[in-house]
């Protein structure tokens, strides 16, 4: 598989899990909205490791790790955002964390980080 192909694999991925935010926020299922968020920027950090390193990218979910290992500028705010925003991962996706995640992601918590997410997804697509 050429690079191209795995960067659109990557951006193809990202796509569909900010479809999924969509529609998870829609139906008020604001935790897993968050945890597609997450999803969505990981897979967006992924795409920029293979486009500038034409190699398989890490296996793991923390975002500021990935951005550092893209060798990503990152300001104090970005670096902050994504660890709360890596944690949406483990909150959402282990049942001894869920409820309690849930509770936290309110609509307004979950509206102020999905406009983070998109601002940040957005950063990351101008640093292809």
């Amino acid at each position: 598989m050429e690079k191209a192909e795995k960067v659109g694999f990557w951006m193809k991925s990202a796509n569909e899990a900010w479809e999924m935010v969509d529609l998870l926020f829609e139906n008020r299922k604001y935790a897993d909205a968050l945890f597609y968020g997450q999803l969505y920027l990981e897979k967006l950090l992924k795409a920029i490791y293979v486009s500038r390193f034409d190699s398989a990218p890490p296996f793991l979910h923390d975002l500021r790790y990935l951005a550092k290992k893209c060798k990503l500028d990152l300001t104090e705010d970005l670096a902050r955002n994504l660890e709360i925003i890596t944690g949406f991962n483990i909150n959402a996706r282990y049942d001894d964390y869920k409820e309690s995640f849930r509770k936290t992601a309110t609509k307004e918590y979950s509206l102020v980080f999905k406009r983070t997410i998109w601002e940040v997804g957005e950063w990351l697509k101008k640093q292809m």
